[in-house]
């Protein structure tokens, strides 16, 4: 299982008890964020944060993005200039040599596909990463992209794309593609209490009708599901990434970890990924009563 570790949220030491107590449970893969427009207070942060991380550099697996970012430029974040800046940037910020996966994230319809899979693969071979990874691929880009880089003995061996309970884009389609393109397919996962929070948030703040009807909606949905999860033995945030992890096309979860006890959340759903016919029926219809216009 993936640990999403951040810039901000929580504070460093909090996130340094996250990162030792995942390591003493057994994870070993760690996604990297770094936004380009905070790498000063990057710097401080990573120095205390990634201590343990640093020690154990040969025995876990870190990965970090360059490409777009919504804070970022919305053209020419495919470059070769961009891709080369942002990866030497998470580099410095971190402390590390190398990274073990550089995912490039989104297709850049502003730069030439060869150029970017140049910039890519130029990162392989001057040692800066050592496998490549693409994200937020659509099925149709990320499939011309995958064959691009297959061509240069430098395969995608993931592909990053948003799965969750309440927001399956990236099943059917790409997932049959990956599949097909032996690349492993890693779920964004984000939980269910953001989306809970975001409906008693809009309520608070007095939409308009239509909105508190349909926040309404979800929130009676976002219950049953919660109700499910309790006969099953789990939480809310349980269920909702042992349903992702139970497809065997998923190898691995990015799950965004900000406390101790949401770690542990993350790590029981891995003894729940047995549900029932009856089970799937229900959550699917839970599902089909919220509205995923916003992610879960």
């Amino acid at each position: 299982m993936f640990c999403g570790q951040g810039v901000g949220e929580p504070r460093p030491s909090q996130q340094l008890a996250v990162i030792e107590q995942a390591l003493d449970q057994g994870v070993n893969y760690f996604d990297l964020i770094v936004p380009p427009d905070r790498l000063q207070e990057a710097s401080h942060l990573h120095s205390s944060a990634l201590s343990a991380l640093h020690e154990q550099r040969e025995n876990i697996i870190l990965s970090a993005q360059v490409g777009f970012h919504p804070l970022g430029r919305i053209a020419g974040f495919g470059s070769r200039k961009s891709i080369t800046s942002a990866l030497d940037g998470i580099l410095r910020t971190t402390g590390l040599e190398y990274l073990d996966v550089l995912y490039l994230n989104r297709y850049d319809r502003s730069t030439p596909m060869r150029e970017s899979v140049k910039a890519m693969t130029t990162a392989v071979d001057r040692g800066k990463t050592l496998y490549l990874g693409l994200s937020d691929y659509a099925p149709a880009s990320a499939l011309r992209m995958a064959k691009a880089l297959s061509e240069t003995g430098n395969p995608a061996i993931a592909c990053q794309a948003p799965l969750s309970l309440l927001n399956p884009w990236a099943q059917d389609a790409l997932m049959s593609i990956m599949d097909d393109q032996g690349i492993s397919l890693i779920a964004e996962t984000s939980l269910p209490k953001h989306l809970l929070s975001y409906v008693e948030s809009t309520c608070q703040d007095g939409s308009v009708c239509e909105a508190v009807q349909l926040s309404s909606r979800r929130r009676e949905a976002m219950k049953e599901l919660e109700s499910i999860a309790v006969r099953r033995g789990q939480s809310l945030v349980g269920l909702a990434l042992s349903w992702v992890l139970r497809d065997w096309r998923v190898a691995s979860s990015v799950v965004p970890i900000s406390s101790l006890a949401l770690l542990q959340e993350s790590l029981g759903s891995m003894s729940h990924l047995k549900f029932t016919a009856d089970e799937l029926s229900a959550i699917d219809y839970c599902r089909e009563q919220i509205d995923t216009l916003f992610d879960a």
